[in-house]
């Protein structure tokens, strides 16, 4: 059990760590939802098209977000 307690210091790291990951992918998120709705994006294979002409092929967050949440971006774009 004090093991636990040695760890404090790692567990702390990591918690800021992915506080820190989730706050960058909503942020992406709404970055691609906005560049969608600035670019007239008014259908799923126009919008997809976009998106995979866009990313960042060197952000592990931007590839992680087309390659599963592409739906769900381009949903919210288009409907709000």
């Amino acid at each position: 059990m004090l093991f636990m307690f040695e760890l404090e210091h790692c567990v702390e790291h990591v918690y800021y760590t992915l506080h820190q990951s989730i706050a960058t992918a909503t942020e992406k998120f709404k970055y691609f939802v906005t560049f969608l709705h600035q670019n007239f994006a008014m259908n799923k294979p126009d919008a997809t098209e976009l998106l995979r002409k866009s990313y960042d092929k060197s952000s592990q967050i931007e590839c992680e977000l087309i390659a599963y949440a592409i739906d769900t971006i381009i949903y919210d774009a288009l409907t709000t």
